[in-house]
């Protein structure tokens, strides 16, 4: 009888070999997504007497993106620690930097790339693997309980209660993963903490994208936002999550009487904000460093 790991394996193996034709198709989706719905919101926002500020963008910019990058840096450390090693600062910023730019490939590249960091600093791939999927587990457990706390703060109980059940249902798959690798409490906690704070700033960045077009929301709206960056990331045949974020957004533009054109436009210029500040993050990295 085979086991467990040697299932995972033939898996791995039989997803490697027949994955091409639907990454490519969902690829194309997305993108064809992501252009129609772009078009679309761009379209219905030059009709609607909204004009574009660019102080929320400069917060945006200057403030929040560099921050994600530090608190992603922080989770990073904490994940080496996991693994018997201590990363240090510098380096552990290069390797989130990488890790970043490796998300926006049509596959799991940022998941791969801190994998392959952890393997490099002693941790068995199969070790490491189980670190970085006990991390976006805590991701995913935060994400859906606060948006799901915020849904029904806000008057949309049912949701909000699904939406809590999922996070729930995250945090039984962290406590199987968790048994495995027997990670110390403190350091579990301190995941936590940094990824709460990671999900406040994710929030902001939101909110000041929505800012960013003359419509005001309060931050508690922009709450109910939490979990797009986590689906659109979870959904790993596109890059970084490319439309579907977006998607998500303007799908749950409504329950906070927000214009789905704006909620769409608004996660998309999020997007390109933090793309355009993990390029001059990377840009200086390398500079420093003297490469290419």
């Amino acid at each position: 009888m085979p086991t467990l790991s040697q299932t995972a394996q033939r898996t791995q193996d039989w997803l490697s070999e027949h994955s091409a034709l639907p990454r490519r198709t969902g690829l194309v989706i997305s993108i064809a997504m992501f252009v129609a719905g772009l078009i679309w919101s761009l379209q219905a926002f030059s009709g609607s007497g909204h004009t574009l500020k660019v102080w929320p963008l400069a917060i945006l910019f200057f403030v929040c993106v560099p921050l994600t990058t530090v608190l992603n840096t922080a989770e990073f450390q904490v994940m080496s620690r996991m693994a018997g090693s201590r990363v240090g600062w510098p380096q552990s910023f290069e390797i989130t930097i990488y890790a970043s730019a490796a998300n926006m490939l049509p596959l799991p590249g940022g998941m791969i790339a801190r994998v392959a960091a952890l393997k490099a600093h002693g941790a068995t791939v199969r070790f490491g693997s189980l670190i970085v999927v006990l991390f976006a587990g805590i991701w995913g457990a935060i994400a859906f309980c606060y948006s799901g706390i915020w849904l029904a703060a806000l008057g949309h109980q049912m949701l909000g209660v699904l939406f809590v059940a999922a996070g729930i249902g995250f945090l039984a798959m962290l406590s199987i993963v968790a048994i495995r690798i027997k990670p110390q409490i403190p350091l579990i906690l301190y995941a936590f903490v940094i990824r709460v704070s990671s999900l406040l700033v994710d929030v902001l960045r939101q909110m000041l994208a929505i800012w960013a077009f003359g419509i005001f929301v309060e931050f508690g709206e922009a709450s109910v936002f939490s979990v797009s960056t986590f689906v659109g990331n979870a959904v790993s045949i596109v890059p970084a999550g490319l439309g579907v974020r977006e998607i998500v957004v303007a799908a749950m533009s409504s329950l906070i009487a927000l214009p789905v054109a704006i909620g769409f436009l608004s996660a998309a210029v999020n997007r390109a904000v933090g793309m355009g500040g993990l390029i001059t993050l990377a840009f200086g990295l390398a500079c420093r460093r003297g490469h290419r």
